[in-house]
């Protein structure tokens, strides 16, 4: 069987690619376009192997759970005494955990993704997949429970057994329930509901856990190839003319809320020669509204000639809003403490004037705006965040991530914040933001900064948005702004003024 052709090379590929997300915690949509050029495999191949790993990836808990309930050893019955019998069952125990080890597991995530998720015939799903694990160290000893556990799997839908799994689950574990269910870890449940329900308090608790429901569900979903077209750069008719020259079987529509996007299907935007030039480039919408929302904000400012992004990799955010810049005439000034990630922000600003984007340093953002206080009259910080509110693009985050790093961040947060701040000019607008719904990362570290300081005030954030966004039609409650279920990823914006301390009154 060639290792190359549809039977066996894309599985081959698809599980050195889980390897590498699970052993050297590497990001998919990084990792997976290196193996697939270097694989050499088909554009039929290379898509087949993209939609196994993101599914994979995606339905992991649910995957293991219907793992652990196929290869599950029932006790065997006490012909003898009972003793004999606790000590078969835990020899069988040892062999399936010695069975069972990482790759064999990998291999069968894949098979069910393929029964369950993409309607792959079960003898192709079965026959590659022991083809698969007899290519693969130490999990050729396990061909003979690859082989039944996914012929006992493809006797149901993935309905069917999630009704299965979720019903040998009590009604009470409401939360364990959603998790297999929806392939998400109990404590991002618990996160996303309080989240939700801090931005939707007039919502009855009901309907509030139906829209946690749908939050769920869309992460499950691929997100759309969304570019920005930016503005004075190259216009969105031109992008999508260019589109349809290049590959006239691609789909391309108007973006739902930026009037620069374009959501698109059926082409690589890397063969664009507006991606290429930095003309235009992929950027979720939620992340083009972060940089319309600062732009479109009132600066009282002496001057509004200086801005600054912060924290600017990978630097989709910071050629938008240096674009806009460029239309008014002002500079931008970005800064990344990572250097390979600032290789990123300077390809992505490359088709900027070099009056507009005057400097890329690489510091600690909270050095680098303790040394220019009081410099800028814009000020984005878009901080490193749990990016929970990315899963349908980061997938594997949901797996990596731990309730503990969060409290890690937070205080990384806040002195970003704060620094940001301190960089403002009186007058100034800052807007501090993720990509990260939990309210831990979002209203409570503005909430902490702001009563800390007697120099700054939240601004109305949704009201300054509303006059961005195309059609005028996003629904928000005035303040910070939170997205969810609007087909983005899930930011979050906190806009403030810098201003003057009163003095005292004698």
């Amino acid at each position: 069987m060639s290792d190359t052709g549809s039977l066996l090379g894309a599985r081959k590929v698809a599980l050195s690619a889980l390897r590498a997300i699970r052993t050297r915690h590497s990001f998919a949509n990084l990792l997976l376009p290196g193996l697939l050029s270097q694989a050499q495999l088909s554009a039929r191949d290379a898509a087949f192997c993209t939609d196994m790993v993101y599914q994979t990836l995606r339905w992991q808990g649910f995957l293991d759970a219907l793992i652990d309930a196929l290869t599950a050893k029932k006790p065997a019955k006490a012909s003898t005494s009972g003793a004999a019998s606790v000590v078969d069952s835990t020899k069988q125990a040892r062999k399936l955990a010695s069975l069972l080890d990482a790759d064999v597991r990998d291999i069968l995530r894949l098979g069910l993704t393929q029964l369950l998720l993409l309607d792959v015939a079960a003898y192709a799903v079965v026959t590659t997949s022991v083809e698969l694990a007899r290519h693969t160290p130490h999990a050729h000893r396990a061909t003979g429970l690859i082989n039944a556990t996914l012929r006992r799997a493809s006797e149901r839908s993935r309905k069917e057994w999630e009704a299965i799994l979720t019903s040998r689950i009590p009604r009470s574990q409401h939360d364990a329930r959603l998790s297999v269910r929806y392939s998400h870890p109990k404590w991002i449940i618990r996160k996303l509901r309080e989240s939700f329900a801090a931005t939707n308090p007039q919502m009855s608790e009901e309907e509030r856990e139906k829209q946690l429901e749908e939050i769920l569900r869309a992460d499950n979903l691929p997100a759309p190839l969304t570019l920005c077209a930016r503005p004075g750069l190259v216009a969105p008719a031109d992008l999508a003319n260019q589109i349809t020259d290049r590959a006239p079987e691609a789909h391309v529509e108007k973006g739902l809320w930026s009037p620069y996007a374009l959501r698109v299907s059926g082409i690589d935007p890397g063969t664009l020669a507006a991606v290429k030039n930095a003309k235009a480039g992929v950027e979720d919408e939620g992340s083009q509204l972060v940089a319309l929302t600062l732009s479109a904000a009132q600066s009282q400012a002496s001057s509004d000639n200086l801005w600054l992004d912060l924290c600017a990799a990978p630097g989709g955010k910071t050629a938008l809003l240096g674009a806009l810049a460029q239309l008014k005439g002002a500079t931008i000034r970005a800064n990344e403490k990572n250097p390979t990630r600032a290789k990123l922000v300077a390809h992505n600003v490359a088709a900027l004037k070099d009056e507009t984007i005057d400097a890329i340093t690489v510091l600690d953002g909270r050095e680098y705006a303790q040394a220019k206080q009081g410099q800028f009259s814009r000020v984005l910080v878009d901080v490193p965040c749990s990016g929970l509110g990315a899963l349908r693009r980061r997938p594997e985050a949901r797996w990596s991530k731990k309730s503990e790093e969060i409290d890690e961040l937070i205080g990384l947060q806040k002195q970003l914040l704060n620094a940001a701040i301190d960089a403002t000019l009186p007058g100034g607008v800052i807007l501090y933001s993720t990509c990260s719904p939990v309210v831990e990362e979002t209203r409570a570290v503005v909430d902490a900064c702001v009563n800390s300081r007697d120099d700054v005030q939240r601004l109305d954030a949704a009201q300054v948005l509303s006059t961005v966004v195309e059609e005028n039609s996003l629904k928000l409650a005035h303040g910070d702004v939170q997205l969810f279920n609007i087909d983005t990823d899930m930011m979050f914006m906190s806009l403030l003024r810098k201003v003057v301390p009163q003095s005292p009154t004698e």
